[in-house]
């Protein structure tokens, strides 16, 4: 390749940096995808700084491919369908002066052919499910450097793709000034319950031994979500998610209730809901999410009003693990199923152990470990018997 003082050449060395993108985190992984969940701490770190200042229009501005022109919202189909319906007319509005300011400038950009706005993890879309106008814009540009040439031989500079999100920036906040009262109104209406599009009323998380329970019940509570622990057993008609019959059931006090009746409503529906209204089958990545699937628990959603007593959930935080039959003379067990097994090789790795991993099922003291399951062996990690029982206990209390 071939080096010039500019690097406007798209094969110069500058357009491919061998390092990740400032997209993703210190693990590679995309952090656009991570809003609601919250797996990473930069994503926490997100959304806290989000809620302390619950915005009523946020615009997330990002960079694609240099030879695309540049993309304001309205986006494509699928949409959220739980979404109010002035969200439509409101995005539009900011998107028209975003085109008046691209038109003026003479700069090319697009809007409604592509960029869904079904998945509620994206930068853009957390916003729409906590109440806000959430908007995304597109700058073409990724790889550009200080400058690239496109296909069609135009230089694009960083002090282009600088002025562009710039003129949007400016155009979006005289708008959104302009219009404060309907953006204000927007997200007052958008926190009452009442109005939600959702025929569910509450959900129902079963308290049973899931290692995966606590970790949704944090992801709900981060969110400013109000989370209930029933005080009594109590009746009610509802549907499934494993199977989803709908049928009167009995559930036990201490399970959890999530009641859609607060402030919450569009995020709690469309996290927990087993499925969400879809008016398309083409979108642009995540096409199905449902917490309560995909972290299997025992979950069920009732149209029914709840008339029962629960008590506020204040802590979700994960009980520290034990070590069984400690002082064990031949080896030590992992059940790989279990939630943080995966955060408990790690700190064997960090401590120099060698660990296998078994390819069948076996039993052991009664206790049935399945494949994957992973086992230190002492026979292997000889040098390690002075501080083995003491690294093991300190591994199953941190990882849980």
């Amino acid at each position: 390749m071939r080096r010039h003082v500019t690097g406007k050449e798209p094969r110069d060395l500058e357009h491919y940096a061998p390092w990740p993108n400032g997209r993703t985190n210190h693990y590679w992984f995309d952090l656009n995808r991570d809003w609601v969940w919250g797996v990473h701490p930069e994503s926490r770190g997100h959304t806290r700084e989000y809620q302390r200042w619950m915005p009523h229009l946020h615009a997330d501005y990002h960079e694609m491919g240099y030879n695309n022109n540049y993309f304001t919202m309205p986006g494509t189909t699928p949409r959220n369908k739980l979404l109010p319906d002035a969200y439509e007319p409101l995005t539009d509005t900011i998107g028209q002066a975003n085109a008046a300011a691209f038109d003026q400038n003479k700069i090319s950009y697009f809007t409604r052919e592509a960029f869904d706005f079904f998945y509620p993890g994206y930068g853009s879309s957390y916003p729409s499910v906590m109440g806000a106008i959430g908007m995304l814009t597109e700058q073409g540009g990724i790889a550009g450097g200080v400058a690239i040439e496109t296909d069609d031989k135009y230089v694009l500079t960083f002090r282009q793709r600088i002025f562009d999100h710039y003129i949007t920036s400016m155009a979006t906040i005289r708008k959104a000034a302009e219009r404060k009262e309907q953006f204000i109104r927007y997200s007052y209406e958008a926190h009452q319950p009442e109005k939600s599009k959702s025929s569910t009323k509450a959900y129902i998380l079963k308290n049973n031994d899931s290692p995966y329970l606590p970790e949704v019940l944090r992801i709900l509570r981060h969110h400013g979500v109000q989370v209930g622990q029933a005080e009594a057993g109590f009746t009610i008609s509802a549907s499934g998610y494993r199977q989803g019959k709908t049928e009167i059931r009995t559930f036990d006090k201490g399970d959890y209730v999530i009641s859609a009746n607060q402030p919450r409503h569009l995020l709690i529906h469309s996290v927990l809901a087993r499925n969400l209204a879809i008016e398309d089958s083409v979108m642009y990545d995540m096409a199905t999410w449902s917490a309560p699937l995909a972290y299997n628990l025992e979950a069920y959603a009732t149209e029914q009003t709840l008339r029962v007593q629960t008590k506020p959930v204040e802590e979700t935080g994960t009980a520290e693990g034990i070590l069984a039959n400690a002082g064990a003379q031949y080896a030590y067990a992992i059940e790989w199923k279990q939630r943080y097994a995966p955060k408990a090789l790690a700190r064997l790795w960090e401590k120099g152990y060698r660990v296998r991993a078994v390819r069948k099922k076996f039993t052991n003291g009664g206790h049935a470990f399945g494949p994957g399951s992973l086992v230190v062996l002492l026979g292997r990690n000889r040098e390690k018997q002075d501080n083995v029982q003491e690294d093991m206990e300190a591994i199953a209390k941190s990882a849980g």
